[in-house]
């Protein structure tokens, strides 16, 4: 308001009668600045105080008591072998502007959110960095109470996929990657590749091509990245009606013999424009090193209904 009361002495102010109420925001107009005005102003205070007197008081201990009551059911169950560490953040707002990012860790057998952390952008290089920031400060407080992180679930970040691999895979800890982002990242990128010329049949096959990459981990329990590599690789021989293949690890098909309506598919051509561009997508370096991180039992939809739920929350009147 300093802005206001300078204006006041000066003889572009408005007149003595005129609201403070109405002339600020006309001051703020002469400089470009935005702002609430201050009946929002008393509103988003008077909100603060609220929650500082009746909310937080009450909410933190049962905060806490949960808190550790989830660290000793973890700490009971890893004496039976159950481990499972799925994490994931999730912004204030969606792309890349957001202010605040929440970092969650769910430990996957139990269910249970075990540590929030949360990340300011202004921390941070910018909002983009939040993720990794709050991994860091989530391992660190695992590791504090004895923890160690034996296996690792995320999605396909790549400041988190390089931060795991140099501190975390030394210690021990195995990264695993998420299906439903890999299928999500994957059907996109078929979705542009059907709309070209002589590619339309690849719309037909993008069910089975998505199905084919949960199946690629579920029928690999062993977790054989070769193996799982030749498998995914085996479905651009399959969709061109071919079922057996040159991959040591994995030679022919695993399904029957195909007869009947089991052969009544629109194969795609070998050779023709269709194969050529599906050959393009699922054969990228990038996505086969994805496909052999593929994780086998663990997945992060437990953390993205937890996430969704929070949403819902913020944005419900």
């Amino acid at each position: 308001m300093w802005l206001s009361a300078l204006l006041a002495e000066s003889k572009y102010a408005a007149p003595k009668h005129a609201c403070l109420q109405s002339s600020t925001p006309r001051c703020h107009s002469l400089f470009g600045l935005h702002g609430y005005s201050d009946h929002q102003n008393a509103e988003a205070v008077w909100a603060a105080v609220h929650q500082c007197k009746h909310f937080f008081p009450p909410s933190a201990p049962l905060h806490n008591s949960y808190h550790h009551a989830g660290l000793a059911e973890w700490d009971h169950q890893r004496v039976e072998g159950y481990w499972g560490w799925t994490g994931d953040c999730r912004s204030d707002s969606p792309g890349h502007c957001a202010k605040y990012g929440t970092y969650s860790f769910i430990e996957d057998r139990i269910n249970m959110v075990l540590d929030l952390q949360l990340v300011q952008s202004s921390e941070v290089q910018s909002s983009t960095w939040c993720e990794i920031e709050g991994l860091k400060r989530s391992v660190r407080f695992l590791k504090d109470q004895g923890m160690q992180v034996s296996a690792l679930i995320t999605d396909r970040n790549r400041q988190v996929a390089k931060w795991v691999s140099e501190v975390l895979c030394p210690e021990g800890t195995s990264h695993f990657y998420d299906i439903w982002h890999i299928g999500k990242s994957l059907q996109k990128a078929l979705d542009t590749v059907a709309k070209e010329k002589d590619c339309e049949d690849l719309k037909l096959w993008r069910p089975a091509i998505i199905n084919h990459l949960y199946w690629t981990a579920s029928s690999s329990p062993n977790g054989d990245p070769d193996k799982m590599e030749a498998k995914w690789q085996s479905m651009l021989n399959q969709v061109q009606d071919i079922h057996e293949h040159s991959y040591l690890s994995f030679l022919q098909c695993a399904h029957p013999l195909l007869k009947g309506e089991g052969r009544n598919k629109q194969w795609l051509e070998p050779g023709s424009t269709a194969a050529i561009k599906l050959e393009s997508v699922a054969s990228r370096k990038a996505l086969l090193k994805d496909i052999r991180q593929l994780s086998l039992q663990h997945q992060t939809f437990s953390l993205e209904a937890f996430h969704s739920l929070i949403l819902l929350g913020m944005y419900s009147k």
